[in-house]
């Protein structure tokens, strides 16, 4: 009996060593198993953290971008605003020109602008008081003195009132207004006024 209790002993023992060796090595198996997901883990917080800081600082450099157009958006409406009222500076210094020297620069203006003498010119009802009535006989003399017809007649036009003039002949008209003018020379002129201004 003694040899079968050894037996016994021996079987148990070796189930016992089979046991803890299985435990062993599923204890082993468990802790490489937490090891790899605690790796992925950190692997995957890393790269979701990575994700996300690569948009805050997409968002922040397109935060900034957009903010950076807006601001020369809005430095150059001023711009433009100020060329603007530049121009409209020179208007207002076109009108309160000396009664003299606007009628100067109008006559000088009407002469070159005529083709025939016989054209009508069209004032604003400011103009036409402010040049007298002696203007229209002066350019007339003028024109005929250059061989020309000296036949201009005048049209008031109560709904203008820009200084200046518009030349009427056959339904055909050549709008010289300051406002008018100003727009023809103003792209040409615009470049300039912007180098003086900034």
């Amino acid at each position: 009996m003694n040899g079968l209790n050894r037996i016994k002993e021996r079987i148990l023992e070796d189930a016992r060593m089979e046991a803890r060796s299985k435990i062993a090595d599923a204890e082993k198996r468990a802790e490489e198993i937490k090891k790899a997901a605690e790796a992925r883990a950190s692997e995957a917080a890393a790269r979701i953290r990575a994700e996300y800081e690569a948009r805050a600082q997409d968002t922040s450099r397109r935060m900034v971008s957009a903010a950076q157009l807006d601001m020369r958006k809005k430095v150059l409406a001023v711009k433009q605003d100020m060329i603007d009222k530049a121009f409209q500076a020179c208007l207002e210094a076109l009108g309160s020109m000396p009664d003299e020297e606007y009628r100067t620069m109008l006559e000088d203006m009407l002469i070159k602008a005529v083709e025939t003498g016989d054209e009508e010119m069209v004032l604003s009802q400011g103009d036409a008081a402010r040049l007298g009535d002696d203007f229209l006989a002066d350019v007339n003399a003028r024109l005929a003195a250059m061989g020309k017809k000296g036949g201009l007649k005048l049209a008031v036009d109560p709904g203008l009132t820009a200084g200046g003039f518009i030349l009427r002949k056959g339904g055909v008209e050549t709008n010289s207004t300051f406002p008018a003018l100003l727009r023809l020379i103003r792209e040409e002129l615009e470049p300039r006024v912007a180098e003086i201004l900034f």
